[in-house]
């Protein structure tokens, strides 16, 4: 009886964090920003990077 008992225990503690961090995951997304220093033809990169559609998916703006 008292395995069924830590077995419950455990499989609760697991739902429990896996919806903690469902939760943690699921916010609203906040913008972030990231100054990126770029000397040469890496700034060109860096540029097109800033205004790809998946740094504005992920909430990034980076500065140059």
């Amino acid at each position: 009886m008292r395995k069924y008992r830590w077995w419950l225990v455990a499989i609760l503690i697991i739902i429990l964090a896996a919806f903690g961090l469902h939760l943690a995951t699921s916010s609203k997304v906040s913008q972030h920003t990231v100054t990126v220093g770029a000397i040469g033809p890496d700034v060109q990169v860096w540029q097109h990077i800033a205004k790809s559609k998946a740094a504005k998916e992920a909430g990034i703006k980076i500065n140059i």
